[in-house]
């Protein structure tokens, strides 16, 4: 029965990490420009405008340059490329989890897991650290990523559970 959570965990953490990396809300700030309401919301690879005047309402997005200016630009590069890589590494570790007869791809798995985690944390870490502008607030976007890393600790507690289970259950039936 872990084993089935588990794969659900780790799969529900992938896709909150792959949606929250790819839409445009890791912050988002609205008001007035003008007299007119306005609001702007930005991601890793995105950001969008939206404002309205005389009824008409307006939204644009433009994708964010790979050569960001400054020490913002290079901050946001990397907090791009640990998200991807975060995802890349708990791909590894679903598939590893379906892999149950060989230890070599168990062992992969777990570390895979770990530093798979580990880089989804430094990517939130990084965006609320240094790249997120003071009087915005964190978006949807933000909230999901931080939504992988929780599923993915529930999926990490699984695992050990379904582990210490098989464990227990090899010590029962060897004292018998």
């Amino acid at each position: 029965m872990h084993q089935i959570i588990t794969k659900s965990l780790l799969l529900l953490t992938i896709v909150l990490a792959i949606v929250a990396i790819a839409t445009p809300d890791w912050e988002v700030k609205s008001g007035t420009v003008l007299g007119q309401a306005a609001s702007a919301n930005m991601g890793l690879f995105k950001a969008c405008g939206e404002g309205s005047a005389g009824g008409v309402t307006a939204t644009s997005c433009a994708s964010i340059p790979a050569s960001g200016s400054g020490d913002k630009g290079k901050d946001l590069k990397a907090c791009q490329g640990l998200g991807i890589a975060s995802v890349c590494f708990l791909f590894v570790a679903l598939g590893c989890e379906f892999a149950e007869g060989y230890k070599s791809c168990r062992m992969i798995g777990a570390v895979s897991y770990v530093v798979g985690l580990i880089l989804m944390i430094a990517c939130l870490a990084l965006y609320g650290a240094k790249i997120k502008q003071s009087g915005t607030n964190y978006g949807y976007s933000f909230d999901l990523a931080i939504g992988a890393v929780v599923a993915g600790v529930l999926a990490g507690v699984s695992a050990v559970l379904s582990g210490a289970g098989g464990n227990l259950r090899l010590h029962r039936q060897s004292a018998v």
